[in-house]
């Protein structure tokens, strides 16, 4: 079981990411703001996140790709997976640099997503 953030301004797709992910077991924070997805990230230690590209700025005070930098400061670990219809020029290039593991575009399809979310969570044995 996972523990997973989404972070997505637009209800519907939250509802979805939520329903999806907790028939796989996964305990799933669905929030729609920067500082929301930064107050879950303080309190929970998070195996991954998704998060949108172009989050309301009239609601969050940080687009995507900056709640991403203050995620990864505060979760090195965390997976993070960007969802987006449209990327920033370049970033398709550059997306590792901004701790970025997966860009995913929008619509996408189901396996595709659970495709990326098992591999980038795949436990790695311990070595003897």
């Amino acid at each position: 079981m996972l523990k997973i953030l989404t972070l997505e301004d637009e209800l519907e797709i939250n509802d979805f990411y939520q329903i999806l992910l907790k028939e796989f077991e996964h305990t799933v924070y669905s929030v729609a703001t920067s500082e929301e997805a930064l107050d879950v990230a303080r309190k929970e230690k998070l195996d991954l996140a998704l998060v949108d590209h172009r989050l309301s700025l009239s609601n969050s005070s940080k687009n995507g790709l900056e709640t991403i930098e203050e995620l990864k400061k505060m979760q090195p670990a965390m997976k993070i997976i960007m969802v987006s219809a449209n990327y920033p020029e370049g970033l398709e290039d550059k997306y590792k640099e901004h701790g970025i593991d997966v860009l995913v575009r929008k619509p996408f399809h189901i396996d595709e997503m659970l495709y990326h979310i098992k591999h980038l969570t795949k436990k790695t044995p311990a070595k003897s």
